[in-house]
């Protein structure tokens, strides 16, 4: 589904600015409607015993660099329509 970039909200505007800047990441994804970024980290899993852990980073690059710039940014680099990803579909 296309959907206009001056209509994207939330999670949509943030992976739109991802996708903008880097292209489709495999270490992207979606927890509770929200957008992030999926990571492996090293944790402890018992007293003696380490294990690698999956981890889940909210983006927002609303919040880092205000909704005007990456709104800009999306605009520029992808024009006036994108097709988003399903999970992301309203």
């Amino acid at each position: 589904m296309k959907i206009k970039t001056s209509d994207l909200t939330g999670a949509q505007l943030s992976w739109a600015y991802l996708f903008a800047m880097y292209g489709d990441g495999p270490d992207w994804g979606f927890n509770d409607g929200r957008f992030g970024v999926i990571y492996t980290e090293m944790c402890q899993t018992g007293l003696d015993t380490y294990g690698d852990q999956e981890r889940f980073q909210e983006y927002c690059p609303q919040d880092l660099y205000g909704e005007a710039e990456v709104r800009r940014v999306v605009a520029t680099k992808l024009g006036e329509e994108i097709e988003v990803p399903e999970k992301l579909q309203p």
